[in-house]
C-alpha cells in the first residue's frame, strides 16, 4: 500500500507470485505502471478480468464486480463427462455421509472398475471442489468438506456424492459473488453449529462468514475435534472459531482504512450469547472456559459484537448441513451469490 503525505491510501498492488493487480486512481495507475516497466520485464494485461483462474465482470457504471470461475466448473465437468447430466438443486443431502459399515462387496469394487473411479481420480475431484469453495463457490463448502473425510478410501457413496455437487455446479455454474461499492463498507459476520450432526461420532460442524461489499469474504465449514455435550458447547466453540477470524479480518480492515468498530456476528443460540456476552456462568460451562474467556475479553475490548439473529436468517446454516432447497437458496443469495448483471 502507498499512503498520501495526509495519511490516506492512494495504492493498493495486490500480489501472487508473478501476478500483480493495481487499485488506484487512473493517474496512479499510470505511475506505477511506468515505475515497474522500469524495473521488471512485465506485461500490461489492461484492465481487471482474470486472476489466478477467477473471471472478474463488472457493471457498466463500474460499482459492482461479479467473481466467477465457470470455465474451471466447465472443464471439471468435461473432464468427468458430466457436460450434460441431469441437474441438481442442492449439492449436498440433508443426511450427513455417514462411514460405509460394510466391506466393499464384488458388486461394489466392478461398479467403480467399469467406471474407472479411481481413488487417484477421487482426489482431483476433491481438490478441484476444495478450490472452488475457497474461491468463489461458499455454497458448496459444506458438502465438499464431507467429501474431504472419505479421500483415503472412497466408496460408491462418496463418488455418487461428489457427482451431485458437479450436478448442482453444472446448473449453476454462471453464479458469481456480487460485490458493490454501494453495498456496506462494514464486515459483518454470522455464526452456526450442527450440535452432534455427524452420526458416526456425534461431532458437531462450525460454520462461518463474513460478508464485506455485498458478497462473502471468508467463510469456512469445519469438523469440530470433540464431540460436544449440549448444542450451546458446539455454538460456543463455532463462535470462538468465527471470532479469531474476525479478529484477522480486523487488522486486514485497519490497514485498509474500513471501519473498525466493534465487528457484529450474528448468532442464533441464546444460551451461547448469554454465555459469551452476559458474562453467565454456570458448572456445566467450566469445561469450555477457555473458548469462554476468550470470547468473552474480546466482546468486553469492544473487538465484537454478538448480536441475536433469527435460524430462519442466519446465513451461516448453510456451512453446517444440508439444506431443503428454499431455504438453501435463499441463504446462497445472502452470500452474494447470484447471476451476473452488467447492465
Amino acid at each position: 500500500m502507498h499512503h498520501t503525505k495526509s495519511g490516506k491510501i492512494d495504492c493498493i498492488l495486490g500480489v501472487h507470485v508473478d501476478d500483480v493487480i493495481i487499485a488506484a486512481p487512473e493517474k496512479k495507475i499510470h505511475e506505477v505502471k511506468s515505475m515497474l516497466k522500469t524495473n521488471y520485464i512485465m506485461n500490461d494485461l489492461g484492465e481487471l478480468s482474470w486472476y489466478l483462474g477467477i473471471k472478474f465482470t463488472w457493471s457498466k457504471d463500474k460499482t459492482t464486480c461479479f467473481l466467477s470461475q465457470q470455465t474451471m466448473i466447465e472443464e471439471v465437468l468435461a473432464e468427468h463427462q458430466l457436460t450434460d447430466c441431469n441437474s441438481r438443486k442442492v449439492p449436498a443431502r440433508k443426511e450427513f455421509m455417514r462411514k460405509p459399515e460394510t466391506e466393499m462387496t464384488e458388486q461394489e469394487t466392478k461398479w467403480l472398475s467399469d467406471r474407472d473411479l479411481t481413488q487417484t481420480r477421487y482426489r482431483s475431484v476433491v481438490g478441484a471442489l476444495q478450490y472452488l469453495a475457497l474461491a468463489t463457490r461458499p455454497d458448496i463448502a459444506f458438502a465438499t468438506g464431507q467429501l474431504a473425510r472419505f479421500v483415503a478410501c472412497p466408496r460408491r457413496q462418496q463418488w455418487l456424492a461428489a457427482k451431485q455437487i458437479l450436478a448442482y455446479l453444472g446448473a449453476t455454474k454462471e453464479l458469481s459473488l456480487r460485490f458493490s461499492v454501494k453495498s456496506s463498507k462494514r464486515i459483518m459476520g454470522w455464526v452456526d453449529a450442527d450440535w452432534a450432526g455427524n452420526l458416526d461420532d456425534r461431532s458437531s460442524t462450525s460454520g462461518y462468514v463474513f460478508s464485506l461489499g455485498g458478497g462473502a469474504v471468508s467463510w469456512k465449514s469445519k469438523k469440530q475435534s470433540a464431540p460436544a455435550r449440549s448444542s450451546a458447547e458446539a455454538e460456543i466453540m463455532a463462535l470462538d472459531l468465527a471470532v479469531r477470524e474476525a479478529r484477522w479480518l480486523r487488522k486486514l480492515a485497519k490497514d485498509l482504512q474500513l471501519d473498525t468498530g466493534p465487528t457484529p456476528i450474528y448468532e442464533d443460540n441464546s444460551a451461547t450469547i448469554a454465555i459469551s456476552a452476559k458474562h453467565r456462568r454456570t458448572p456445566r460451562t467450566k469445561h469450555i472456559d477457555v473458548q469462554y474467556f476468550a470470547v468473552s475479553d474480546d466482546i468486553k475490548q469492544g473487538r465484537v459484537e454478538v448480536i441475536p439473529v433469527a435460524s430462519a436468517e442466519n446465513v451461516a446454516d448453510i456451512f453446517t448441513k444440508g439444506l431443503e432447497r428454499v431455504k438453501f437458496e435463499k441463504f446462497r443469495e445472502m452470500l452474494g451469490l447470484v447471476k451476473p448483471s452488467i447492465s
